[in-house]
């Protein structure tokens, strides 16, 4: 924290070099499980169907992991991206939209 703030609880935080995210393009079967070790950007392709994608257990060892998830396909074929029992949609991507999806240790929410 920088001593010539006006208000010391304001953090100043900068990022010198850039931030690198690893990440994967894949095409997607019907019910595809994302590992909690997957990069956190992740380009998928339903290859011309309709297909669900499985986020990772929501628990205290995916608590704060994130991912940002693009549907690349080529045409319009949406991804519905569930969570690890393929019960409840957290969000459907149609063709070139995107998500950013953040595990709170509890379930997964929707960020963007």
């Amino acid at each position: 924290m920088r001593n010539n703030l006006r208000r010391p609880e304001i953090y100043d935080p900068v990022i010198m070099t850039g931030l690198r995210l690893a990440s994967l393009s894949k095409i997607v079967g019907t019910n595809e499980a994302i590992a909690a070790a997957a990069p956190p950007v992740l380009y998928l392709d339903p290859n011309g169907a309709a297909q669900n994608v499985l986020l990772p257990l929501a628990d205290s060892t995916t608590k704060g992991l994130t991912f940002f998830i693009r549907n690349i396909a080529a045409g319009a074929f949406a991804i519905a991206v569930k969570d690890s029992t393929n019960t409840t949609t957290f969000v459907s991507l149609a063709q070139s939209a995107f998500a950013m999806l953040h595990c709170d240790g509890s379930t997964w929410r929707v960020v963007a």
